[in-house]
């Protein structure tokens, strides 16, 4: 065998191995049993064997978050970033929705069957099936193709690897976009960002407005915080003035992660973080987070969300992956509620109770303290144990079950 069969084996077995960790992530996120997940990987390996052996290519690979990261750099490179400009006549297209789509999932499933040259300015001229030069790799054929199941992608062709990446009209905006690549995050901004351009809301979408406005109302008062709330809430301001930081973070961290209205408590839209991630974003001790976090809780400037509390929807999703306390980091689920008038007056009135308790700052705020100073139930609902889970993995998965992708026949 030659060195360039070899190497194109080991490509055809590497693929294979990736559309089995996708089925079996996917399976998991919508909670199959171990046995389901068995016999539907056989089937899947069986499939993909039969392929290997008889050297046929399987046609479309989905691509990874290192592989959008690469498509990006070579769009770059390339100098054509403005082929995925959103075209200005835009507007003119009139683009409806069936009224019977009111969810996140619903819109983005129809909307990959659009054909979307007539939203990206450099796809104007271009024409169905026809093999052109790619946009991000030199060398690479490229061609727009609606497949079996009515998704219209961007293949991309590796001449020397043989190997397909096609991208949908949401895999194009996030690579356009470029903001934490493969984040749940880069998947809601291109959503949000098409949703947007095409004057399009739903029911879901219009949920999602009025998490994003007290998130970012949220971050306004917390950057005015030296201005109105020290001189409106004098005691809190003094109380929290260093840790407002962490404060901003936890907003700014939950505005980038709202997830589907299914997965709210009480209306609010639930994210989750562990201080160990906290401290290489904010650059702070973990003990610091995570006394912060206890006392934003003591204040009611966060929630923490228990395990009975939480979503059914996303707690399968972290269940079906959770871990044992020495394997993975520990995770809390969060809602953060509006820093309005009341809910800062509130808290003024907790720092003053703390203070008659002896509790001049944070770092004299413990589980028996508080449970002394308001009550044992009070406590429970600060100190609430957390999920231990690999944070990343969790995101991941919720990604999975959020923005599934159509999958084509091969």
């Amino acid at each position: 065998m030659n060195q360039g069969n070899s190497r194109n084996i080991k490509e055809r077995q590497y693929r294979k191995q990736l559309r089995i960790d996708r089925l079996k992530n996917r399976m998991k996120a919508k909670g199959a049993t171990g046995k389901e997940i068995r016999n539907a990987v056989y089937k899947l390996k069986h499939r993909e064997d039969k392929k290997i052996e008889s050297g046929i290519q399987t046609h479309y690979v989905k691509p990874s978050k290192k592989e959008k990261v690469l498509l990006r750099e070579g769009l770059l490179q390339n100098s054509n970033i403005e082929i995925l400009t959103t075209t200005n006549s835009i507007a003119e297209h009139k683009i409806t929705i069936p009224e019977k789509i009111t969810k996140h999932k619903e819109f983005m499933e129809y909307m990959q069957t659009l054909d979307f040259r007539f939203y990206f300015d450099g796809f104007q001229n271009w024409n169905i099936n026809e093999t052109r030069a790619c946009i991000f790799f030199e060398g690479n054929k490229a061609w727009i193709k609606q497949d079996d199941k009515g998704v219209y992608r961007y293949y991309s062709k590796d001449t020397e690897k043989h190997t397909v990446h096609g991208l949908n009209i949401f895999d194009l905006i996030e690579i356009r976009e470029g903001a934490e690549i493969g984040s749940i995050y880069s998947m809601n901004n291109a959503r949000r960002r098409l949703a947007s351009d095409l004057g399009i809301v739903y029911s879901e979408r219009q949920w999602e407005i009025l998490q994003e406005k007290r998130y970012e109302k949220n971050m306004d008062i917390i950057q005015r915080a030296d201005v109105e709330i020290q001189r409106d809430f004098p005691n809190l301001f003094n109380f929290i003035q260093s840790y407002l930081p962490l404060l901003k973070h936890l907003n700014e961290w939950g505005f980038k992660h709202i997830l589907e209205k299914e997965q709210s408590f009480q209306g609010e839209s639930v994210f989750f973080q562990s201080t160990t991630y906290m401290e290489k974003i904010v650059r702070r001790d973990q003990t610091i987070c995570s006394r912060a976090v206890n006392m934003f809780t003591v204040l009611g400037l966060i929630k923490k969300v228990r395990d009975e509390d939480a979503p059914n929807s996303l707690m399968s999703i972290a269940q079906a992956i959770r871990g044992g306390r020495n394997e993975f980091r520990l995770v809390n689920f969060y809602t953060v509620p509006a820093l309005n008038h009341q809910v800062l007056l509130e808290a003024e009135a907790r720092v003053e109770r703390l203070k008659r308790y002896g509790i001049t700052s944070m770092t004299h705020i413990s589980k028996r303290k508080v449970a002394e100073c308001f009550s044992e139930g009070f406590a429970k609902k600060v100190y609430v144990k957390p999920m231990s889970i690999r944070g990343q993995l969790l995101e991941k998965s919720i990604k999975e079950h959020m923005y599934y992708d159509i999958e084509p026949a091969d």
